[in-house]
């Protein structure tokens, strides 16, 4: 199902559920990351507490991808 809002995403109850998964989510996350084009930005940040992405390519996916995955692999 698409969702036109990014907070109706971010909020709904499997996404939010996957976040309650914590560090166990990450390598499922990165691995759904690299394969597609799902927007797991939100819950990474969420669950890392961290948000490698520079405030200058916020909400630009490409950028943000780049740097999510460069973070994974220096840190998972």
């Amino acid at each position: 199902m698409f969702l036109s809002s990014s907070s109706a995403m971010y909020f709904h109850e499997a996404y939010q559920r996957i976040i309650g998964m914590g560090n166990s989510a990450l390598p499922l996350i990165f691995e759904s990351l690299k394969e597609g084009t799902d927007d797991w930005f939100w819950a990474l940040k969420c669950i890392t507490g961290v948000d490698p992405v520079p405030k200058k390519n916020w909400g630009d996916y490409e950028s943000s991808k780049r740097a999510w995955l460069k973070w994974e692999s220096k840190n998972i």
